[in-house]
């Protein structure tokens, strides 16, 4: 266990082998611990049908054993493995077995049931019901907030994500910090770092700031950010999440500063990366490949592949009700939703259905990214304003920013502005976070005053 955490994948699966020869047919406690250990290896080694073939073993034995922590755990991986295949619904009915499994003698919920309620947020997150996927994660939080272990860490992340979405910017920023502070002390893995670094450059890019995206990739001490990441440093699974985050960053910085070389490799590190997610059938993975390769085809003009591409990942999608995969693609997947709707099916492909690109939309329209696009009911103004502090440094708010600081200016409240530029209450938010952080004030009096002085505003 300790080889594993630590990162020796080799060592951890030669230990294991070594431990099964001294132990005997009748000592199962012992057998299942193993038995999740070679599982952890396989899910860290990426094979999901490997791993998942070890899980069901590993519970197996538990059963035997009366194990009921192995039991629990395993469930719970088996379900994670489940829904990296695509097969939401099946990832949901396996964590209800393990719900029962988690309930005590007198009725009384295990701590162990924070690893549960975890894995079914994560569902109802992917799948934007949020109000839901709230109740879930923050009883996972509080149930389990005894035991620092990695699913802990996962579920402070995945509240990071859902408060962003909500509007709650503040909110998620203090919960990364907070989940930031714990991987720097504490030793649960050695990769607790490196998580919570890459998802706050995730979190940093969608809200639009590429500034705070660069420093967190600095912290979390990865190459330069024009450098292949190193496979052999990290276990499979963390490693593509590293790369597709650094995707995303290069995608921003080439949109940015129309640098296409950028765009080129993350062309590059996607197909290679594609090629390694079906072969380990990581079907969740697979629909986030195609969505990246979908904006960078789009950033290079190439509309028509970009749509194409898109269809596919629509279509592996839909069936199990995936959607925040596609609406944290941002702007340029809402645009080529938009092309996705004007140009015709192919008659040999059901999906995706006009219905999912419909609601997809919809779902779009509640939150920032579609605010630009020339839909019926949205004022468009597309000119950002640059100025310069005392200091020389350049301070630019985009259009919409000026616009929502202009009704600040008035005096109306984030409700009034919501009604007024048909946006939705926590895109406001949103835009006023990010007004204040450019001026470097808290409140609205100050951030008018400084934009007036500035020349920002009249």
């Amino acid at each position: 266990m300790l080889a594993l955490l630590s990162g020796d994948m080799e060592q951890a699966a030669e230990f294991s082998r070594q431990a099964t020869q001294y132990l005997q047919d009748e000592n199962p406690f012992i057998q299942c611990l193993l038995a999740l250990d070679k599982s952890m290896y396989l899910i860290l080694s990426g094979d999901t049908v490997k791993a998942i073939e070890s899980l069901r073993n590993t519970i197996w034995i538990a059963r035997q054993a009366n194990h009921l922590l192995v039991k629990i755990l395993a469930t719970c991986q088996l379900a994670d493995m489940q829904a990296l295949q695509g097969r939401l619904s099946q990832a949901w009915n396996t964590l209800q077995k393990a719900q029962l499994m988690a309930i005590g003698p007198k009725g009384k919920p295990l701590l162990l049931t924070g690893f549960v309620d975890y894995g079914l947020g994560e569902i109802l997150l992917e799948r934007n019901s949020l109000k839901e996927a709230n109740d879930y994660l923050e009883r996972g939080m509080k149930v389990s907030e005894t035991m620092w272990l990695l699913r802990n860490l996962d579920s402070m992340v995945s509240l990071a994500r859902l408060r962003q979405i909500q509007g709650d910017i503040s909110g998620s920023q203090a919960v990364i910090e907070k989940a930031w502070q714990m991987a720097l002390n504490t030793e649960t893995s050695q990769w607790d770092e490196t998580l919570v670094s890459a998802i706050a450059v995730r979190l940093a890019l969608q809200r639009g700031d590429l500034p705070v995206a660069q420093q967190w990739w600095g912290r979390g001490n990865f190459p330069d950010i024009t450098y292949s990441i190193p496979l052999a440093n990290y276990p499979y699974h963390i490693y593509e999440y590293l790369v597709m985050t650094q995707v995303r960053l290069l995608s921003a910085m080439g949109r940015i500063q129309n640098n296409n070389s950028y765009v080129t490799q993350c062309v590059e590190l996607l197909d290679s990366l594609e090629q390694q997610a079906v072969r380990f059938q990581r079907i969740a993975t697979v629909i986030e490949i195609q969505v990246l390769q979908a904006i960078s085809q789009y950033s290079l003009g190439e509309t028509q592949e970009a749509v194409k591409r898109l269809r596919n990942a629509l279509a592996l999608g839909e069936p199990e009700g995936f959607r925040r995969v596609y609406l944290e693609g941002g702007q340029p997947i809402a645009e080529l939703l938009v092309c996705c709707q004007s140009e015709p099916q192919e008659s040999d492909r059901p999906l995706p259905s006009t219905v999912f690109l419909e609601s997809l939309l919809s779902d779009f329209q509640k939150e920032v990214w579609l605010e630009s696009l020339p839909l019926p009911g949205r004022r468009v103004t597309t000119e950002s304003i640059t100025a310069k502090t005392e200091d020389g440094l350049p301070i630019t708010l985009s259009a919409r920013e000026v616009e929502v600081l202009k009704l600040i200016a008035e005096g109306k409240s984030n409700q009034e502005i919501s009604a007024e530029l048909y946006l939705a209450l926590n895109t406001i938010k949103r835009h006023a976070y990010n007004i204040y952080a450019k001026l470097g004030v808290q409140k609205r009096t100050q951030a008018v005053s400084i934009a007036r002085k500035l020349d920002l505003i009249p």
